[in-house]
């Protein structure tokens, strides 16, 4: 998979070569650029041009022979060029191109840029607005997700590890045990001189009624090339028919996304909540917090004064953690955090056990929330918020594109929109509950790369939708190990670049980070000052301008035996406390 920097790059270097040869090719007016909007807030950038009856007229000049041999005859077509359809009879190699063949109830995808030919039901309709990362064909039975994972060939070193870290957990029989999921099909076959095929069938047992709980994976491989398909269906369907026409081809042109993410806000806050809201839009600062104990542990009266004295600093912000899904959010304690003037962040987990929320490749969690079997927690939660009445910074589920939290998609059925949906489930359940007029969601992702490395995997497939996310949280630690020390402006100039062309429009928050000094390599020991400073240059230069709010993580990390192993925390290190004094005075 291209690196997301790369990608980024490559599509905007892409979209100014296609803009000329639009032009030069006559291929008449540019698409308008009135948004679409989705049902989740999301945006198509450009509408189609033309009837539908010229959108599917069959265009002779398209037709390639190679490409429709053997499947019938052609009764209508259909080229998209960069996410939409068009009513042009020219192919331009620099566009993003697929073309679609239809006869009678079938239709033949012919997708260039990833590289495949594959026919299907005529009324699975395909989504290319992510590009970048995959194809999507749907019906209301029936999701097919491809995706071109070469590149991964080479970030594990060859196939075979490849597919391994593909199917890290779901194949595997304690994985299945955990969570009632009914294994049905696991082979290896020759498919043809050129490819192997692996198939893998699983049911997710005890689903809501209509849920697309029937799994088929179908994965394409060779030395040089992996197609990855995931079939998911709300009955037990046969997708042989399908994934057996895979033909793969030459790739042709460049991706293209037509997907935006529009800054809304909420229709749901009240007028408290819409006014702190509007202070992170607009603040000139950094709006300062800390993680330093859970609320309920009544942080402002241990841990909070001592290390604000030294700084002379209040921390608006107070970031806490549930412990597990079902605990019972303290709303006396919520309230003496308001009563001081400052504000809650709280992150909540779809754990049963916080200390085992890292466990990966047993229970998942997410998986019974997808079931809709813990509803009842998000209730009690909601509650508890209207109760407290108070504005609060809500962060779902943070670091999900990752492979370590039982929230992602290597551990839920390498499925990302079981992530969407169950966090619509949970915003749809507070609404009812009346909780959104005080919640501020916050989607916070670990970095801007995924683990796996796979485009099925990509970061932006766990975003639930624009109607339900309203500020962007990010986090990245410097933790000094043996191999890199990385600047804060490095570290955070990595994670603008990615995010800045979909979410641009955004207030940002730093959900959680920090720096530790290494003792591992002596380079890197008591740099953390240095760091500090650094940092706050940075902020002092405007450098970051959606960057709002910043929480410093002041805890520290610890190995089994109870040794520090990252010293996040500012406690004993008092050259770097007296730099992060230093900054706070110059930025605040």
């Amino acid at each position: 998979m291209k690196s997301a920097f790369l990608r980024v790059v490559g599509i905007l270097l892409t979209l100014t070569v296609m803009l000329g040869a639009f032009t030069a090719c006559g291929g008449g007016e540019e698409p308008k650029k009135d948004a679409s909007s989705l049902d989740n807030g999301n945006v198509i950038t450009v509408e189609e041009q033309g009837s539908e009856e010229e959108l599917t007229a069959v265009r002779e000049e398209l037709i390639k022979k190679k490409e429709i041999k053997g499947f019938g005859e052609i009764d209508k077509m259909e080229l998209y060029e960069n996410g939409v359809r068009t009513t042009s009879d020219k192919y331009v190699q620099v566009k993003d191109n697929k073309k679609i063949y239809y006869s009678g109830d079938l239709k033949r995808v012919v997708n260039y840029t990833d590289g495949y030919i594959l026919d299907m039901p005529a009324d699975w309709a395909p989504d290319f607005s992510v590009s970048t990362a995959r194809a999507e064909y749907k019906n209301d039975e029936v999701t097919l997700v491809v995706t071109d994972e070469t590149d991964s060939i080479g970030i594990y070193g060859n196939t075979e590890e490849a597919l391994k870290a593909m199917f890290r957990y779901i194949n595997k029989k304690d994985y299945i045990d955990a969570n009632r999921i009914e294994f049905r099909e696991d082979e290896y076959t020759q498919f043809n001189e050129d490819f192997s095929l692996y198939v893998l069938r699983l049911h997710l047992e005890d689903c809501l009624e209509g849920t697309k709980s029937y799994y088929t994976y179908a994965v394409f491989y060779n030395e040089l090339k992996i197609t990855y398909m995931m079939f998911k269906c709300v009955d037990d369907r046969d997708f042989a028919e399908v994934y057996n026409t895979y033909q793969s081809i030459y790739e042709k042109g460049a991706p293209i996304d037509t997907l935006s993410y529009p800054e809304g806000g909420s229709d749901s806050w009240n007028e408290e909540t819409k006014a702190l809201y509007d202070r992170f839009m607009t603040t000139d600062h950094v709006i300062w917090g800390m993680v330093n104990g859970n609320i309920e542990q009544h942080p402002l009266k241990r841990q909070y004064p001592i290390l604000e004295k030294q700084l002379e600093h209040k921390f608006e912000v107070v970031t806490s953690y549930s412990d597990q899904m079902s605990f019972d959010f303290d709303v006396d304690a919520a309230r003496e955090i308001y009563d001081d003037g400052r504000i809650v962040q709280f992150t909540y987990h779809f754990a049963y056990d916080y200390g085992n929320s890292n466990t990966m490749g047993g229970t998942s969690s997410m998986l019974d929330v997808y079931r809709g079997e813990c509803d009842e927690y998000f209730r009690k939660f909601a509650k508890s918020v209207v109760e407290l009445g108070k504005p609060m910074l809500l962060r779902l589920n943070n670091e999900m594109n990752s492979d370590w939290t039982t929230w992602s998609a290597t551990n839920a059925m390498n499925d990302p929109d079981i992530f969407v949906e169950t966090w619509q489930r949970m915003y749809n359940i507070l609404e009812e509950e009346g909780a959104n007029q005080y919640l501020i969601w916050v989607w916070n992702p670990q970095g801007h790369s995924t683990g796996p490395v796979f485009n099925w995997n990509d970061l932006r497939m766990y975003f639930p939708g624009a109607k339900y996310v309203h500020m962007l949280g990010l986090t990245g630690y410097n933790f000094g190990d043996e191999y890199q020390w990385t600047s804060f402006g490095d570290m955070y100039q990595a994670l603008s670049d990615y995010y800045t062309p979909y979410f641009g429009e955004w207030s940002w928050i730093i959900g959680e980070f920090g720096c530790s000094d290494s003792s591992e390599n002596p380079e890197h020991e008591n740099r953390k000052a240095e760091w500090i400073t650094e940092m706050f240059d940075c902020f002092e230069q405007n450098r970051f301008p959606n960057i709002k709010s910043a929480v410093w993580f002041n805890g520290n990390d610890y190995d089994g035996a109870g040794n520090i192993t990252h010293e996040i925390a500012l406690g004993r290190d008092a050259e770097s406390r007296a730099a992060f004094k230093e900054g706070l005075d110059r930025t605040q």
